[in-house]
């Protein structure tokens, strides 16, 4: 008999501590599938991350609303483009009043440990509205150096009508360039409440993108286009979210989408749709007509055979 109230007893203990398991896994699986987290449930998130080793710390952005802003291609101006014509060691043609193509008449050296500040500084003394531009990356697949626009210190990722490519040769000296611009600001009236940064990163996470013992390394606010036009472009301010200092994920601070970035599939892109044609518009006699096609066409030819043998 004794034993028998025992183990009628434990058996109850477990119902009851099946019940309690099970309420707590609905209230959590509730809590993961929101897709924006209320206040004080931030924690469930950090608990996700702590149960991965996935390490983040606070960046401390004190950021509650913000506006789309639109934005179009700006037109260089002859005033504007005097100090291009100026530069030494410098083949400069200027298509369509906003596509800038200079070729450096004796190629230039870059560091191969430069910083990302030394390249910002080595620009400056090169192009046009230097202060304009903020050093990305080095895509060494086409040895090029990219620069994005940037507006109160926030880049506009990946847009073609904000960024200057420098091209190099096989020694990393700067062969030539190629510069666009985006124009005035008009910020939109209506203001959105955003994401905070912990939201962003959960947003990533339940989306399975962040992996056991990965580092969240940077996060910063930008811009990304959200529609794109011949005119007009309208961008949603952007979450760039850095992972292990190798990984980077867009997220819109307004709607919560995930936007994808690959630099060399950009730049491909960038150069087949546009770049190209632009350069084609010039007359047939210039100097830069040929040399530039030519050596574009090698680099996109390169870096797709070499993507296929990988």
């Amino acid at each position: 008999m004794q034993w028998s109230k025992i183990k009628t007893l434990f058996i109850l203990c477990f119902l009851v501590l099946n019940i309690y398991l099970i309420i707590q896994f609905i209230q959590k699986q509730d809590a993961a599938d929101m897709g924006y987290l209320e206040e004080g449930q931030e924690a469930s998130i950090e608990d996700k991350l702590e149960s991965e080793n996935i390490e983040y710390e606070d960046p401390n952005i004190e950021i509650t609303e913000d506006s789309y802003i639109s934005v179009s291609q700006k037109k260089f101006t002859d005033e504007e483009l005097v100090p291009l014509t100026n530069f030494e060691n410098q083949t400069a043609a200027v298509i369509n009043d906003n596509f800038i193509l200079s070729k450096f008449e004796e190629p230039i050296t870059v560091p191969e440990e430069a910083t990302n500040q030394e390249l910002n500084q080595l620009m400056k003394n090169y192009i046009v509205f230097p202060e304009a531009y903020q050093f990305w990356g080095w895509n060494k697949d086409m040895n090029v150096l990219i620069f994005f626009q940037q507006k109160d210190d926030r880049l506009f990722y990946f847009n073609e009508n904000g960024l200057l490519l420098v091209f190099l040769n096989e020694e990393n000296e700067m062969m030539y360039y190629t510069q666009t611009m985006l124009g005035n600001v008009q910020v939109q009236q209506e203001k959105k409440s955003i994401q905070q940064p912990i939201q962003a990163v959960g947003t990533l996470y339940d989306r399975n993108d962040l992996y056991y013992e990965d580092e969240i390394t940077n996060i910063k606010m930008g811009y990304y286009a959200r529609i794109v036009t011949e005119g007009v472009q309208v961008f949603t301010p952007t979450w760039r979210v850095e992972v292990n200092d190798e990984r980077n994920y867009f997220i819109n601070a307004i709607e919560g989408l995930v936007f994808a970035s690959d630099d060399i599939k950009f730049i491909n892109k960038t150069i087949e749709e546009s770049y190209i044609n632009k350069i084609r518009d010039l007359e047939e006699d210039n100097e830069l007509r040929e040399e530039i096609l030519t050596d574009l066409t090698q680099r996109q030819t390169e870096t797709g055979n070499r993507s296929e043998t990988e």
